[in-house]
């Protein structure tokens, strides 16, 4: 797993529209929903919760943020390598990604 954090000038829309795009280009082929995949690109947030820039939706195209983002450790461990100061949306709390890591479980997965 990995974690790319970056800027845009599109919107969530576009940017998971890319996203699908790459995968599409890489060979993901999207035939049952939460199956198995050979590439699956997540946006977890968009914009940051520290300076309440992020975007937050729930509609069926898109979630902002990932609403499991918070307990998954994949996720967690390497964006908080990337950006030790990285903060994610939780309800209506803006909490940092090092503290969510600390709170969870994460034997099963592989040190960095």
């Amino acid at each position: 797993n990995a974690v790319v954090t970056g800027t845009t000038g599109r919107s969530p829309w576009s940017l998971l529209a890319a996203m699908h795009e790459i995968e599409a280009d890489l060979g993901r082929v999207r035939e049952v929903r939460w199956g198995p995949r050979t590439l699956d690109l997540d946006l977890v947030q968009y914009g940051d919760p520290a300076v309440a820039s992020d975007v937050v939706l729930d509609e069926e195209r898109l979630t902002l943020p990932h609403p499991r983002a918070h307990e998954r450790g994949f996720v967690l461990q390497p964006w908080s390598r990337v950006d030790p100061d990285a903060v994610l949306r939780v309800g209506d709390a803006a909490t940092p990604v090092g503290d969510l890591l600390a709170a969870l479980d994460t034997s099963d997965i592989e040190d960095l």
